[in-house]
């Protein structure tokens, strides 16, 4: 298992996070563990950027973990105050 907070994740719903994931899924698919890899999401709102899953991995959002998406660049969203969000959450 692997955790978004050791790649920097900060839940705070307005740091971005974008390195944090593309740097946990770079880290799994280099990893190729048989059976694949979970990479935890602890509660949280996290804000980031696309990003691309990979191949034999879990995403798992603990409970009260939100991903919040956006299509505008991380200098335009400053700029902006944070007002262009998609509030995206999986619910179980």
């Amino acid at each position: 298992m692997i955790s978004i907070m050791d790649f920097g994740g900060v839940g705070d719903g307005v740091t971005m996070n974008t390195k944090a994931f593309r740097a946990a899924i770079y880290r799994i698919e280099h990893l190729r563990r048989r059976g694949g890899t979970l990479l935890y999401i602890p509660p949280g709102e996290y804000l980031t950027e696309s990003f691309n899953l990979t191949s034999h991995m879990t995403l798992y959002l603990a409970r009260g973990a939100v991903i919040k998406a956006t299509q505008v660049r991380s200098q335009t969203l400053l700029e902006n105050g944070l007002d262009k969000l998609c509030k995206c959450q999986i619910v179980s």
